[in-house]
């Protein structure tokens, strides 16, 4: 798993240095998936993993049935300052999957408790990530309601904020929160923990007009695993 891990991101950085110096100039298309896989002789999902590196650092997009597009030749992106837990999980060789557990639409008067200033409805997403095959992070996310209509297959295939991307809302800024929460039994019996108390990260993100567009729980086990950022400089 290790030499996977080392495998995409030499493809990735490859490819940004193919980004960097023009030969992918911004708002061009990077070759296919079958055409990379075939220039760098291997699998699919090692050149998948690559893309999904450049996406999460802002130097590429994926546009569904057209393509993945080059959206910025930066050399330092204002996305790639902080890496994502998951990305940082997956570079330690560890292997990170995610479940949806439930998605569901709820009424602007059913969250009033939540004490969050949505417009509107809102979409509820629950998802479980398991850490080498053990349930390890718990997220209930709030996102407005232009995703009337998010299906499972879409948060299969595009990661939570670039479907909010393909929505038409992108994230300018976000705060985190965090506390330690007591657990409730259901809490407890979905993370299969004995733990009465654990992390809790509170995510607010808003679009560049201010408004609040996701507001996201997530429970961490970190018995398991050290919540860890990873910052650029």
């Amino acid at each position: 798993m290790k030499k996977t891990t080392i495998l995409y991101q030499t493809i990735s950085e490859a490819i940004k240095k193919d980004i960097l110096t023009g030969k992918y100039p911004v708002d061009s298309f990077i070759p296919t998936e079958n055409e990379l896989e075939a220039m760098f002789e291997v699998s699919k999902i090692t050149i998948r993993k690559a893309i999904e590196l450049l996406v999460s650092e802002g130097y590429l997009e994926k546009q569904r049935a057209i393509g993945t597009k080059v959206i910025s030749n930066r050399l330092f992106n204002k996305l790639a300052k902080a890496q994502s837990f998951s990305t940082i999980l997956t570079d330690e060789g560890l292997e990170v999957d995610k479940k949806i557990l439930t998605i569901r639409s709820l009424k602007k008067q059913e969250i009033a408790d939540l004490g969050v200033a949505f417009q509107g409805n809102v979409t509820e997403v629950k998802r479980l990530y398991y850490l080498d095959g053990a349930p390890f992070i718990y997220y209930t996310h709030y996102l407005a309601d232009i995703y009337h209509g998010i299906n499972e297959s879409q948060l299969d295939q595009l990661s939570l904020y670039q479907l909010m991307k393909e929505n038409g809302q992108t994230v300018a800024r976000f705060e985190d929160e965090f506390d330690v929460k007591l657990l409730t039994a259901a809490e407890q019996e979905i993370l299969k923990t004995a733990t009465s108390h654990l992390l809790e990260r509170r995510r607010f993100s808003y679009n560049e007009a201010g408004q609040i567009i996701e507001y996201s729980l997530g429970l961490y086990n970190t018995d398991l695993h050290a919540y860890r950022i990873h910052y650029e400089v």
